[in-house]
């Protein structure tokens, strides 16, 4: 489905999103318009160059975010109590604030013990963009997503396009073919999901807790 014919009839915004909206979730498909994506680098850091000093910032159509609002409230109900409570970010009431006074408690109950607390900070790059989509859908499954929503993200994830624009001149269009989209509704719940289980298999193998801050990490032996 193309958005272009709708608009040729004439109706208004609000009616077009509404169709838009809720023949995506009846047919489990995202429309093919809103894959293609155009990217503006702003700078984030002092040196123009390299490439990488510079974040890339997504420009979606106001609609899409409509549409993953009302997937992301339904995913994020059925997910939500099965989310480690190692995980911070992205959750309601679990922020970066939660995740410094989880820690500054453990630290401050070994100190009453007269016990070592030796702590380790990890920072992951480019965790958004590194995401394998055959792995995530694997996942999505484990938390008992099937039906029309499973086939909803498996076709919201494929056949991904992206082109960078500055000031008015835009390059090539080339395929995402990994990573949640930035700046989705959706994608930072998304990104939770594929890295739930890393606090168990890092628990498991050291014994130690492990706190998640994305894009950090912090793990207290």
């Amino acid at each position: 489905m193309r958005l272009q014919p709708l608009f040729r009839k004439g109706l208004s915004f609000d009616f077009i999103t509404i169709i838009l909206v809720q023949s995506s979730k009846i047919i489990a498909v995202y429309l093919v318009d809103w894959k293609s994506v155009d990217v503006t680098p702003v700078q984030k850091r002092d040196l123009l160059e390299p490439a990488e000093n510079y974040r890339p910032i997504p420009l979606l159509p106001t609609v899409t975010k409509v549409m993953e609002r009302c997937v992301c409230n339904r995913l994020y109900s059925h997910v939500s109590l099965s989310i480690t409570y190692l995980k911070h970010g992205f959750m309601r009431s679990r922020s970066c604030s939660s995740q410094l006074l989880s820690v500054l408690h453990s630290v401050g109950e070994a100190l009453d013990k007269n016990e070592q607390t030796d702590i380790l900070y990890l920072d992951f790059a480019k965790v958004f963009d590194t995401v394998d989509h055959v792995i995530l859908v694997e996942k999505l499954k484990w938390f008992r997503v099937t039906g029309q929503l499973i086939d909803w993200f498996s076709d919201y994830l494929k056949d991904r396009s992206q082109r960078v624009v500055i000031d008015g001149t835009a390059t090539q269009r080339l395929p995402v073919t990994s990573g949640v989209p930035q700046g989705s509704l959706v994608g930072p719940l998304l990104f939770v999901i594929f890295v739930n289980d890393l606090s168990e298999a890092i628990h498991e193998q050291t014994a130690t807790p492990c706190m998640l801050m994305i894009p950090s990490c912090t793990v207290l032996f």
